[in-house]
């Protein structure tokens, strides 16, 4: 509260008396504006949400208009929001207004920022905001494929990323696995413990869960001591990967086409072949609906070699 200078007005006047006497009139002025309430903490929400919105209502118990502005300050400040209310006001006497904010935290942590209002006459006035960000519960495998070599104890390391605990399923028993669950991050060694003698690659589907986050998929390929891989000879572009309903095989720009496609399952079985239609186009479409979910290996057959390549087939149930 601020009470301006006072004001004085002296008449000196009794006749009757012949006394001298004073007549004093004093104008008192008071700048009283009030941001209720003077603190809020707005609690726990992860980062990326935000809150509800929060009334502060300022309220001029002065004499005077009180004109300024509503901003947030401090090193929190982005943080908060000012959703109604903010910017200039001007405030009659005994008037109020609503400031709306809520917490919108973009870091972690115990975040806090000031609702400052500045006044004019008067004194600033500020609120205290304060309210804490939490992590996002999350799981991240740091890749979605990985390639091993066909001998025994060939190994390849991935990384997770988690706040949360974490358990892995769907392993094959020709790989080992360093760790099967944790909680938070991890690095994790994936070996194959035994030869692949098959003329296929062996493929498995690793499935990694944990509470509140969505399922992470790995797929492990450990190739073949026979079959030729796509070489410089010998580049397909096949999308989309993963696919829906449909995948296609570009062979332009070849000068040799294919004679057939072979669609092989994780365990290393054929379950389709499609010949190729027509030696003159650039494109095989192949039909995937019916497949189940998962890693397949497509192998492109040409008369002399052939073409391997993963894909991830994504049809729903």
């Amino acid at each position: 509260m601020y009470f301006g200078d006072a004001t004085q007005q002296i008449e000196e006047s009794n006749e009757n008396n012949n006394v001298a006497s004073k007549q004093i009139t004093v104008n008192i002025l008071i700048y009283n504006l009030v941001l209720d309430p003077a603190t809020n903490d707005f609690g726990s929400i992860n980062t990326g949400d935000c809150t509800d919105e929060f009334d502060f209502i300022l309220s001029n118990y002065g004499t005077e208009t009180v004109s300024g502005s509503v901003y947030l300050a401090g090193s929190g400040a982005g943080d908060f929001e000012i959703s109604e209310g903010g910017a200039n006001y001007s405030l009659p006497s005994y008037f109020s207004k609503t400031v709306k904010v809520r917490f919108c935290p973009k870091n972690t942590g115990n975040l806090s920022a000031q609702l400052y209002v500045t006044a004019s006459p008067g004194d600033d006035i500020m609120s205290v905001l304060t309210g804490y960000g939490s992590e996002i519960d999350h799981l991240v495998v740091s890749t979605d494929s990985i390639e091993l070599n066909p001998s025994l104890g060939s190994s390849k390391e991935v990384t997770i990323t988690s706040n949360v605990s974490w358990v892995i399923s769907g392993y094959p028993t020709w790989l080992d696995l360093s760790m099967v669950n944790g909680i938070g991050n991890a690095s994790l060694t994936i070996t194959a413990n035994s030869n692949n003698f098959y003329d296929v690659p062996r493929i498995a589907n690793l499935l990694f869960s944990g509470n509140n986050v969505d399922m992470q998929n790995l797929t492990v390929l450990q190739l073949p001591f026979t079959g030729i891989n796509e070489t410089g000879n010998i580049s397909l572009q096949v999308y989309p990967n993963p696919a829906s309903g449909y995948i296609n095989i570009d062979v332009s720009g070849l000068i040799e086409k294919p004679e057939s496609v072979d669609m092989i399952n994780s365990l290393g079985l054929r379950i389709c072949r499609y010949l190729y239609p027509d030696p003159v186009s650039d494109m095989i479409t192949i039909n995937t609906n019916g497949l189940a979910y998962g890693a397949y290996y497509l192998r492109v057959n040409f008369k002399n070699n052939c073409v391997n390549k993963l894909v991830l087939i994504t049809n729903k149930k």
